[in-house]
């Protein structure tokens, strides 16, 4: 092989790893976004207006048809991985399950927010939370999961995908948290309905409308005194 062609190899070889490596350094460095908690108060979400609450009608029938009903207490911190979010749960009451779930048993709970990496430079990361807040460590839930992932798809670990059927409820806490309507949210033509994280931070739901807020609790309790759990 003459010089001309060792160099051309070692300059394409050169720009390849240098391709890889700002790959690996952009991928870290969203990761390391998604999992600060911090960077999430800049997040965007949805917000349930009021042209939306339609969404929350006869949502009780849609998670009814959930292979697991059960109550957990939330044991790990949320964690992305690949866009999906994932976090770790301590079974406490199971009310319906089709995989021999049991009480005391700890799982992964899978599916529960996306994210939308689609935007110029990752500048805005948006994530679907399905209006619901994020899980918080400590709490408990009355969850409602779809069927136990085979061990060869899970890599051996306990996995239970979140119901996807209904829009939320998909996990209710079982404490009333203080909630407040979202004063800062985008509502332009064309554009998501979209407000940062940190508007709506700790609420329960994520609107604008007092309207909304209060619909939402009246169908919460009536869920929660179905399945005969919280206060």
């Amino acid at each position: 092989m003459d010089s001309r062609k060792k160099i051309k190899i070692i300059f394409l070889f050169v720009i390849f790893s240098g391709f890889c490596v700002c790959g690996l350094i952009v991928r870290n460095s969203i990761k390391d976004r998604c999992n600060d908690e911090k960077a999430r108060d800049n997040f965007n979400v949805a917000y349930l207006s009021e042209d939306l609450m339609g969404l929350m009608e006869h949502v009780d029938e849609d998670l009814d048809r959930s292979k697991n009903i059960f109550v957990g207490k939330v044991t790990g911190k949320l964690q992305y991985v690949f866009g999906n979010a994932v976090q770790k749960i301590k079974v406490t009451k199971v009310i319906k399950t089709k995989d021999g779930m049991t009480s005391g048993e700890d799982i992964l709970l899978s599916g529960l927010y996306t994210l939308d990496l689609t935007t110029e430079n990752f500048k805005e990361i948006y994530t679907d939370t399905g209006f619901m807040d994020f899980m918080k460590m400590g709490d408990e839930y009355l969850i409602f999961a779809d069927g136990k992932l085979s061990k060869e798809v899970s890599m051996r670990q306990n996995v239970y995908p979140i119901h996807k059927e209904a829009i939320t409820f998909k996990t209710i806490n079982l404490s009333d948290k203080k909630s407040h309507v979202c004063k800062k949210y985008i509502d332009e033509d064309g554009k998501a309905a979209t407000t940062k994280y940190s508007q709506v931070k700790g609420c329960e739901i994520a609107t604008n409308s007092g309207k909304v807020l209060k619909k939402f609790y009246q169908i919460k309790h009536k869920i929660l005194k179905k399945y005969g759990v919280g206060s």
